[in-house]
């Protein structure tokens, strides 16, 4: 799903299958999460855990099933000739569903969705009041600039045609819009609900209105557990969906032994029972802290690069690793084709040069005869590990840097980073999405420039544009040290074989089992 969210936020998951009862065959799928979900409202969710449920209770008017854009709620729909309105059908007889025990179920339970709701969401995402995440994704939308700095979000320019018929019109045309409609800030958001909630919308199942195939139907997050129930049963689907909290570091051994059903993991497993997901969605990548004061002079992190960029200098065994001289893995994408047919790949002009000189250098500038006490985060779950440790065997030899190393779980390391609390990571770089701008974004926080290049091109609506300012602040981070990409690497979601069409997301690991079948 194309959406611009913090690329370091994403919630490892696991799955867990109860294979039947015996009141009817009910199947249920179980999932892990490392943090219990606890914001429910579409246009303003982005973590991983609160996603995964909304992307299960709610439908759009677009599904994005595996990179290709199919129709949901929308019937049908045309752009006009400048490629600046879009006019939707919606399909009629879609309804919303609430069933809890207060007294307001008869007022909402079965009401239609309409062309309103989708409006209403719009007009949200774009209200600053609402601080919705997505707000850049749908600043093109005409006058969402005029909203953002105070105008009535009544003037955005999306209006209902009739009940069942919407209308988008764009500042410019956008070669990516319908795409941004897949994502979960475009919801349907019903007027009258969202207003009688008081503020509360969205924190609670009595103050939730959902229209997808499951509904949240108990939530008790003090005790680590909650339950999605299909709304209509169907024979050979999924029944439920159970989420309860787990530690990450339990999943293989849960899965081995039958207790898990499936996984996101960067290591291969194989088994009699089990179907595999390979997606080629992370580059290996040695990440640096800019705001570090040693590793403030890019001479000094362009030193420590040398030894990692592609693989080129790290002692690896050419023959058994991939290498790469791009910041954007394999399965990113731009206007539905891989970014790195687009922008290509980069090799740094400090790569030509020795990587003594370079330290010697950044030191001279810094006016510091010494690097400070750094601290490596090292993966404790890549077979990659061996390469990460003989790059820092290299440093001490070469460059007689002498740094601590500590073991954290890839998505640890992740959350570290995201919070600027490192020195120097060796990690897998997995943005959590297919645009090339989640991966962007990171880099931006260390990186006035970068900042600056990212900000055009997500705000740019000619895809040709686009690339070449993408291309640009790759070639700054790249350059400047920021980041050194070693090879690609595959994130595998493994699931026991009798689960069918689970459609998994390796960049926000949030799985869709609205068609998920069991045999």
């Amino acid at each position: 799903m194309r959406k611009a969210l913090n690329i370091f936020t994403a919630t490892v998951m696991a799955f867990v299958f109860t294979a039947c009862s015996p009141a009817g065959g009910i199947t249920t799928f179980t999932a892990a999460v490392e943090n219990m979900p606890s914001n429910f409202d579409p246009q303003i969710a982005s973590a991983s855990e609160d996603l995964l449920v909304i992307e299960n209770i709610y439908d759009g008017l677009f599904e994005n099933i595996h990179g290709d854009v199919v129709n949901n709620l929308a019937e049908d729909y045309s752009v006009s000739s400048d490629g600046r309105t879009y006019t939707i059908k919606i399909k009629d007889g879609c309804t919303y569903i609430y069933k809890t025990n207060n007294d307001r179920k008869d007022e909402v339970d079965g009401l239609p969705v309409t062309a309103d709701d989708f409006v209403f969401a719009l007009q949200r995402v774009c209200d600053p009041s609402t601080h919705s995440p997505y707000i850049d994704d749908f600043s093109n939308i005409r006058n969402a600039r005029a909203v953002k700095n105070g105008a009535s979000p009544s003037t955005l320019g999306v209006y209902a045609a009739d009940e069942y018929t919407l209308v988008i019109q764009l500042e410019k045309p956008d070669y990516n819009f319908i795409e941004k409609l897949c994502s979960s800030a475009a919801f349907p958001c019903n007027r009258d609900f969202f207003n009688s909630c008081g503020g509360a919308y969205g924190l609670s199942i009595e103050n939730m209105l959902t229209n997808g195939p499951f509904r949240l139907s108990y939530l008790d997050s003090e005790g680590g557990n909650a339950t999605l129930v299909r709304n209509r049963e169907t024979g050979g689907y999924l029944s439920r969906i159970r989420l309860k909290l787990a530690r990450q570091d339990e999943f293989q051994s849960l899965y081995e032994s039958d207790s898990i059903s499936g996984y996101f993991s960067y290591d291969k497993y194989s088994g009699d029972t089990t179907s595999v997901q390979d997606f080629d969605s992370s580059v290996l990548c040695l990440v640096f802290n800019s705001r570090k004061t040693g590793l403030s002079n890019e001479n000094i992190r362009q030193a420590l690069s040398w030894y990692a960029f592609g693989f080129t200098n790290s002692g690896a065994n050419m023959q058994a690793v991939s290498s790469v001289n791009s910041i954007f893995p394999a399965a990113v994408s731009i206007g539905g084709k891989p970014v790195n047919q687009a922008v290509g790949g980069h090799t740094p002009s400090y790569m030509r040069h020795e990587p003594k000189s370079l330290l010697q250098q950044g030191m001279s500038r810094l006016r510091i005869t010494k690097l400070e006490s750094m601290t490596v985060l090292m993966p404790s779950d890549s077979i990659y590990s061996l390469i990460y440790e003989n790059i820092n065997q290299l440093w001490q030899r070469d460059l007689g840097l002498y740094f601590t190393i500590e073991y954290l779980p890839s998505s640890q390391i992740s959350q570290r980073v995201n919070r600027k609390d490192f020195d120097i990571a060796f990690m897998p770089l997995t943005p959590n999405s297919d645009t090339p701008y989640g991966i962007l974004e990171i880099f931006s926080l260390y990186d006035r420039q970068v900042a600056d290049y990212t900000r055009q091109a997500k705000g740019m609506t000619d895809q040709t544009a686009a690339v070449s300012v993408i291309k640009s602040a790759q070639q700054r981070i790249l350059e400047s040290a920021l980041c050194a990409p070693m090879g690609s690497e595959s994130t595998y979601f493994y699931c026991k074989s009798y689960f069918k069409d689970i459609f998994a997301n390796p960049f926000t690991r949030v799985i869709n089992l609205k068609h998920t079948q069991v045999n």
